[in-house]
């Protein structure tokens, strides 16, 4: 399968190259996030594209996840549903240019459906955990 990388290029179009590295490295971390490996973070995170966005957004919400597991304080659950929201909404809008090619627009579609179920266990996770961290 290819895989675009994509950005913002100085006529101001998004530019699409092929790169498939940061998509298999981002469905890996997926992956471990979905399975509880809070650690993880993505190595493209330093690209200067919406590539290296979606990877900055990834790596604040492994961040959050993990802060989280030391007790889920409220301002705590706020950041890292933020940063799922960015993260999907990143995703969309790659895969929405009218420049990215369907094959690539199908994997980040994928992308956000990973990021939507992660969204559904962080309920179940939140949930949990309350019942392990009673609020005062």
């Amino acid at each position: 399968m290819i895989i675009a990388s994509a950005g913002l290029g100085a006529n101001g179009f998004l530019v699409v190259g092929v790169d498939t590295e940061w998509y298999e490295e981002l469905c890996e971390k997926l992956a471990a996030v979905g399975q509880r490996h809070w650690q993880v973070r993505v190595g493209f995170a330093a690209r200067a594209d919406l590539v290296g966005e979606l990877g900055r957004t990834f790596n604040a919400l492994a961040e959050g996840l993990e802060r989280l597991a030391q007790g889920p304080a409220d301002e705590r659950q706020h950041a890292v549903k933020n940063a799922l929201a960015g993260l999907a909404a990143t995703a969309y809008v790659l895969a929405e240019s009218e420049t990215t090619a369907p094959q690539v627009r199908q994997a980040l579609q994928a992308i956000v459906e990973a990021v939507r179920r992660i969204e559904q266990q962080l309920s179940e996770w939140l949930k949990a955990a309350g019942a392990n961290h009673p609020q005062s």
